[in-house]
């Protein structure tokens, strides 16, 4: 701050910021995984209830089965392990783990540009599209840039 009570003009009002001090910021600013953890919640549900509706029916002494396990176990019984099928099945089970832990472990790109002010305590969030029209109209002010 300048003596007349101002921004001074070599002190920017707002900085990108990096990391965060708080975790309440970090929070609010970490992008949302929604879509995967709604499809991976969905299918662990489906797989839960199909598992306990065939172990529940079974100790009841009426099996519902759902779930085809002589064919299955038949099929397991008599299939090699380099077998191309199976080899086929193996692999997409394991593309498909490797993509749910790569969703999980690689950060999203968040909605907000988190802004640090003056104040410490204070981090500001900022839409990435508004942020570039700010900065593109503040950049066409100045004496030599065209574009």
């Amino acid at each position: 701050m300048n003596e007349g009570g101002g921004r001074s003009e070599k002190t920017p009002l707002f900085v990108p910021v990096r990391g965060f001090d708080g975790a309440g910021a970090e929070r609010a600013f970490r992008p949302g995984r929604r879509l995967p953890a709604a499809v991976a919640a969905l299918a662990l549900l489906a797989i839960g209830v199909l598992t306990a509706v065939e172990v529940i029916s079974a100790s009841l002494g009426r099996p519902v089965r759902l779930v085809p396990y002589e064919q299955v176990a038949g099929w397991a019984r008599t299939t090699a392990w380099n077998d191309d099928r199976a080899l086929a099945v193996a692999a997409a089970l394991a593309l498909i783990g490797l993509v749910l832990v790569l969703i999980a472990a690689v950060p999203g790109r968040g909605r907000l540009v988190a802004l640090r002010t003056a104040d410490p305590d204070l981090v500001v969030g900022v839409p990435r599209r508004a942020l570039a029209r700010v900065l593109g109209g503040a950049a066409g002010r100045v004496d030599g840039v065209r574009a």
